[in-house]
């Protein structure tokens, strides 16, 4: 059985490759995500300190392991958009 770190770090390792593959097949949503650019994103959860920004006080101090797994891999569709558009740059 996993520490309660452990399991959070193995669950968004999981979470981001799900997102990474919903994003790939769904163009609305992978175009809405990369529309976000460069802006933080964050689950405004009251209740999920973990998953969610928020913490018990209600302030932004949780650990926002959703927002992270997206912002990771909208960086990684970013990074796709600009390899695509130097291959059609001219000269190549």
């Amino acid at each position: 059985m996993r520490d309660g770190a452990g399991q959070y770090r193995h669950n968004h390792h999981w979470t981001t490759a799900s997102r990474r593959r919903q994003d790939q097949k769904i163009e609305p949503y992978r175009s809405a995500l990369l529309l976000t650019h460069p802006h933080p994103l964050a689950e405004d959860s009251p209740s999920d300190f973990v998953w969610g920004a928020r913490d018990r006080d209600g302030g932004y101090g949780g650990q926002n392991l959703l927002g992270l797994a997206l912002m990771r891999v909208r960086d990684e569709l970013v990074a796709d958009v600009g390899t695509r558009v130097a291959a059609l740059a001219p000269g190549r």
